[in-house]
């Protein structure tokens, strides 16, 4: 699915547009990642996540190690830019139509 996204956005925008994207539940990162590496995203790349603590079925999940080790990852890309904090809080950071 995201090879199909980043063809259909090579296709359809020219290199030299500033193309922006967010992704919303980004975990530990790899599909951000994949956009980053293969596309021009002058306009900033966007990770949202909560990157918090959860419980889900009996099971904790710590989602923070995932952000720690996703600051480390996303260095060579200074396009990327995380948002720490629940999605509907997020999108307040971006002008409508942006």
């Amino acid at each position: 699915m995201v090879r199909a996204s980043i063809n259909f956005l090579k296709h359809y925008f020219p290199n030299n547009i500033q193309l922006r994207g967010v992704e919303v539940g980004v975990e530990g990162g790899n599909t951000l990642l994949e956009f980053a590496f293969n596309l021009n995203m002058l306009g900033g790349l966007y990770g949202v996540d909560l990157w918090d603590e959860y419980e889900m079925e009996g099971k904790v999940y710590n989602m923070a190690e995932h952000y720690e080790r996703l600051q480390t990852r996303i260095k060579p890309y200074s396009q990327i830019k995380l948002i720490k904090s629940k999605s509907l809080d997020a999108v307040k950071q971006f002008q409508d139509n942006s």
